[in-house]
């Protein structure tokens, strides 16, 4: 029997409270689905708290009452379960181990002193931007706000997007 490495994905967006997790979750979701959980290890992290930034004040979208209010109808209806989540900062090791590192949006891959090309320019090569997936340049928006139209349009574009570009994201990975 062929001894397989696994592969280690880790999307990263700021706090790692919201974008990050649905997209971990939701792909967590699909390999399993697909039979395939076993060959990857899917993790998230954010870049608040790195490079002398403020950490996120809550830990967990359950912190944020009145966002999770309106987020959890939507995560639902996909199967993401963000309960059990506590948000991470990314780490030179966690980056290091990483064999791909998907990005939500361009300010947490460059730019700011805490972005990953800032911390991290000997990795930029495993790092791509989420829209990628889709042969596109665009931010996957932070919802800091109430407004539900927002929410429902950013979990959709994760999971509608993970689950039609799954085999670009084998392809990155391999």
């Amino acid at each position: 029997m062929e001894n397989k490495e696994i592969k280690k994905i880790i999307f990263v967006c700021k706090g790692n409270i919201y974008r990050s997790v649905i997209a971990e979750k939701y792909l967590k979701k699909l390999l399993n689905n697909k039979g395939m959980n076993g060959e990857f290890e899917i993790t998230s992290a954010g870049i608040n708290g790195t490079a002398g930034t403020k950490p996120p004040k809550g830990k967990n979208i359950k912190d944020y009452p009145e966002i999770y209010k309106v987020v959890k109808k939507f995560i639902d209806e996909k199967g993401i379960d963000l309960a059990d989540h506590n948000s991470s900062q990314i780490t030179r090791e966690k980056a290091e181990q990483a064999d791909l590192i998907i990005v939500m949006e361009k300010s947490v891959l460059e730019g700011p002193p805490n972005s990953l090309a800032t911390q991290f320019p000997n990795l930029t090569y495993k790092m791509r931007l989420f829209s990628e997936l889709e042969g596109k340049n665009y931010d996957i928006p932070d919802c800091e706000n109430e407004d539900q139209k927002i929410h429902k349009m950013v979990i959709d574009t994760i999971c509608e997007k993970l689950d039609k570009f799954f085999h670009v994201l084998i392809k990155w990975i391999n």
